[in-house]
Formats: structure tokens, sequence, C-alpha cells
């Protein structure tokens, strides 16, 4: 199981202004051992005052499991108060109760077979469409093309420390294209342009290009722009509250959610690989008002009356072209240079 932790920590800028850096991850699974590091120096969220919630993954918890995260200085003296996590969030795109709730019975399919097929179906939409749907905090080492700007992959949520050549950047000088979950529907969708760049003294309006009027580069080749932030192809709920945490911060109110859409997909994908495991007289029950013959006037087709065994499909993973067509619209974007 692929858990990811939202937690806020309240107080960010006083306890930057006493020195402490970093988040530690902790983990009581329950076995009797406490509570256990389970982050380490490459993977301990950076403490930054623009940020009010973290995320973190972890890929082999279970959501029962007591996660905590407590702030610490570079020599290693842990802030007195732990921050708990207040938000454990499944890194799948469905759940078993979501499956049960579609007619899937346990005395049909067991719960371990059904978990086991949302994680291949989670992990299918990912490598399908190159993205992911949640905001998960990641640390990307990037190579530039010697510009002011770059183009991501993912989404950009909201980033935390940019280090060009090693290093600190001020990363006030930094525009992100994150305008669906900054000031939303009425503005463009930059999730299928996910960008930073160099901006002292910028202008972005919509349907205008954008200029810069000075700042630095991004160095070719070397994998020298290393960032930390929150990244993610999510969307807004109806109603949320669009705009940043404080002027210019360009940190989002609302993080988004997994599209509804790209839950549907998981629910059908999972739903479509364990009907087959199902008995022939619990396929037949679900079948058994299949549509068997079509008659116009002029026109006649009857259906092959298959019994349950012989049930097959040939429309690839998925089992559904509906899933694939929706699944295509997430697709990462090619990516093109002109010279």
């Amino acid at each position: 199981m692929k858990v990811s932790l939202q937690f806020p920590v309240s107080d960010v800028a006083d306890r930057i202004d006493d020195g402490y850096v970093e988040l530690i991850i902790q983990r009581d699974d329950g076995g009797g051992g406490g509570l256990v590091e389970i982050s380490h120096a490459t993977t301990r969220p950076p403490l930054r005052d623009v940020v009010e919630r973290y995320v973190y993954q972890d890929t082999v918890g279970d959501e029962a499991w007591d996660y905590q995260a407590i702030p610490v200085k570079a020599d290693g003296a842990e802030y007195p108060t732990p921050t708990a996590a207040d938000v454990v969030e499944s890194m799948a795109y469905t759940t078993l109760q979501a499956i049960r709730d579609e007619g899937v019975l346990a005395a049909d399919v067991s719960d371990e077979r059904v978990e086991e097929t949302i994680e291949l179906a989670s992990q299918y939409i990912e490598d399908y469409t190159q993205s992911w749907f949640q905001p998960r905090f990641q640390k990307f080492e990037l190579s530039g093309e010697d510009r002011p700007r770059f183009f991501f992959d993912i989404p950009v949520i909201a980033l935390q420390k940019l280090t060009v050549n090693d290093e600190d950047d001020n990363i006030g000088n930094i525009e992100v294209n994150n305008r669906y979950l900054r000031n939303g529907l009425t503005s463009p969708d930059d999730r299928k342009n996910p960008m930073m760049t160099y901006a002292d003294g910028y202008l972005i309006e919509p349907g205008e290009r954008l200029y810069t009027l000075g700042g630095g580069y991004f160095p070719h080749d070397r994998q020298e722009t290393r960032v930390w932030g929150i990244f993610g192809y999510t969307e807004l709920p109806r109603g949320a509250v669009c705009g940043e945490t404080s002027t210019k911060s360009q940190v989002p109110l609302n993080y988004g959610t997994v599209p509804k859409l790209i839950e549907w997909c998981a629910r059908m994908i999972v739903i479509n690989h364990v009907y087959p495991l199902l008995s022939d007289d619990s396929l037949e029950l679900i079948l058994k008002n299949r549509m068997t013959r079509l008659k116009t006037r002029d026109q006649e087709v009857e259906f092959s009356d298959q019994d349950s065994s012989e049930v097959t499909t040939t429309t690839g993973f998925t089992n559904s072209t509906a899933i694939d067509e929706v699944l295509s619209r997430f697709k990462r974007p090619m990516k093109m240079l002109a010279v």
C-alpha cells in the first residue's frame, strides 16, 4: 500500500526564525517499536515559510498506521511539540469500499484481490498518462537550455526551494505557471503547460505573451537545477476558493483533488479485471440482462449466446474503449523545442 501524508505546519515562519530547517517523518506500524523515522537526509521535506501544507510519500505504509512530522534544526535538535499528520490519503485512485459499492461482493472477490487490482490499475493510469493526479512532494534534478524558462512534465502546484549550481536562488524571482489553482477557470489552464521562469519584472495576462525583463538562466545539460515542491495534475472541487496564501507567494490556497474522471477510470478498470475471477454463477447473474439481439425493420443482428466461461474481451488492458478515451485526455503533452 502506498500512502501520501498531508499535514499542515503551523507557525512555520517563527520556527524558521528559530533555526528549524526540515521535517523528520516518523511512522508507528503498531508492531511495538514505537515511532521510527522513515525519511532520511534526501527525502526530508525542507521547512519553507511559503508552504502551508506538506506532502510526503510512504511507499510501504498503511492507512491505519500512525504518523507524525517533527521540525528539526541543522544540528538535529527537534522541535519540542511534534506535529501529527492529520490526513493520510491512499495513493491509489479508488478504494476497496468504492469497488464494493459498485456491486463487487466480498463473497465473490476477496479484499486482497481487489486491493491488488486497485494498485495495478492506479499504476497503469500513471504509466499510460505519464502523470500523477494527487499533490505529491517531489525533488527534481533538471537540465535547462541556458534560457530563463523551464518547462516541467508534471503540473506545478507549489515550489518550496530552488537551487542553481548548488546555490540557493531567490524563489521570489520565479514565476510559476499554476494559474488553474491560483485563479481558477477564468484564467488559462496551466496543467498542460507547467513552467517556471525567471521573471524579474514580469507580466502575465490571459492571452498575452510572457515578457521576461531580466533575471537568470537555467544551465544547460548538467542537472544543476534542483527543485523541491509539490506537483500533480489535480482539479479544484466545486466551490473551492482560488487564490494564493499571500501576495505573490504563488502558493495556492487549495492543492486540488484527484479528478473525478480518473477515479471513475480506476473503478472501471478494477471491475473489468475482477469480474473474470468470479464464479460462473456470479458472472451469469451479472450478465443476465445483457443485450443479445437487435432488430430494425430491414436488419437484424443476434449476438453470440456465450456462457460465462467463454466471455472474452479484446480491447487491451482496460477492457474498455471508453476508459481509453478518457485517459487519453489526461496524457502528458508532447514536448517540442524550436531552434
